[in-house]
């Protein structure tokens, strides 16, 4: 009896520490069966995230898939009437999002394979993409949360530095940091720039692999 009560607070304690977020993962390629999309992509049977996050792993199979510029009908469902992606947070709910992304590139690094990371928003040395990632609508959501940041870089680059602007957020960082967190966001729009600092054609690029919005 003991055993069945420990093993049912378990269960009950695990469930109530589920996170509430949604996950998005940037690709370039449309599904044709290939393995080049299949390693950008993650799908319901593979699990990406990070354990580093304060309040919790963001590790889920809960990741929106999205295309740049068209309808991806991975993500699970189409919104006919305004011809676009409906993100979907971790319960599988409409987070009613509106995601638009520029400059996708793929980082050639097969340690991101099926994680975000494969293909991302780049910025090439001495390069700053303003509005790389706008995100809109987010209130509906969340009125306060949290973004990940899923930063990757082409294998055996030498970039060196960078600047992540997240609204009023000014984040430098180097190729140390694969994973940014920002707490405690009230925006409705935010609006993300990202600037390679890096100088030399050997220095190679960076990317913001995926995003993670967790509700507070």
């Amino acid at each position: 009896m003991i055993k069945s009560f420990i093993a049912l607070t378990f269960i009950l304690a695990s469930n109530l520490a589920a996170l509430d977020m949604v996950s998005l993962n940037f690709h370039n390629l449309s599904d044709d069966g290939s393995w080049a999309y299949d390693s950008q992509t993650i799908k319901s049977n593979e699990k990406a995230g990070t354990p580093d996050y304060p309040g919790g792993s963001t590790i889920t199979n809960q990741w929106n898939n999205i295309l740049a510029g068209t309808v991806d009908k991975k993500v699970g469902l189409e919104d006919n009437v305004n011809g676009k992606s409906i993100i979907l947070d971790s319960d599988g709910k409409d987070a009613k999002i509106d995601v638009k992304i520029k400059s996708l590139s793929p980082t050639w690094n097969n340690a991101y394979r099926n994680k975000p990371g494969m293909v991302g928003v780049s910025a090439w040395p001495r390069m700053r993409v303003k509005d790389a990632i706008s995100l809109e609508g987010i209130n509906k959501y969340a009125s306060k949360y949290d973004v990940i940041f899923h930063m990757s870089y082409q294998k055996d680059s030498g970039f060196t530095s960078g600047v992540l602007d997240v609204g009023t957020n000014k984040i430098l960082f180097t190729r140390e940091n694969t994973v940014i967190i920002i707490e405690n966001l009230t925006d409705d729009q935010l609006a993300v720039s990202l600037t390679n600092k890096s100088s030399g054609v050997d220095k190679g690029g960076v990317f913001i692999g995926g995003i993670q919005i967790i509700k507070k």
